[in-house]
């Protein structure tokens, strides 16, 4: 199975992306694929920085701390118990754990929408 990730068509407009900065937004895309392709539900652990430096070019551990503590500052990541979270990552990336049972969240979403198909099956088979 193919992990992937949603990224908002405004990403790029996000207040708190611009005020990241361009090693900052790379930092963040990169920890919202890292997190989707290893089932994270949105949880970075301290292990996950070196590979997320690798993939951001960050060539240096004092450059990573800037850069995490850049993103906890904007709000794109949450101080948690076990690294960081990324912020509402939920609420916008489908089939995570996170989003699964979070009401108004994606999977509730499909789960509204096939219940309502079922309804509109229903009515039609009735109404002939």
């Amino acid at each position: 199975m193919v992990a992937w990730a949603r990224i908002d068509d405004h990403y790029f407009q996000n207040p708190k992306v611009t005020e990241a900065g361009p090693e900052g937004r790379f930092l963040h895309l990169a920890s919202i694929v890292y997190a989707c392709g290893h089932g994270k539900g949105g949880l970075i652990r301290e292990s996950a920085l070196p590979l997320l430096m690798l993939s951001c070019g960050v060539k240096s551990d004092k450059a990573i701390r800037a850069l995490v503590d850049r993103l906890v500052a904007v709000g794109l990541w949450d101080v948690a118990a076990e690294g960081w979270e990324i912020h509402d990552f939920g609420e916008f990336q489908p089939g995570n754990p996170t989003a699964l049972g979070r009401a108004g969240g994606v999977a509730s979403g499909k789960s509204r929408r096939a219940q309502r198909d079922a309804r509109n099956i229903e009515e039609t088979v009735e109404q002939n």
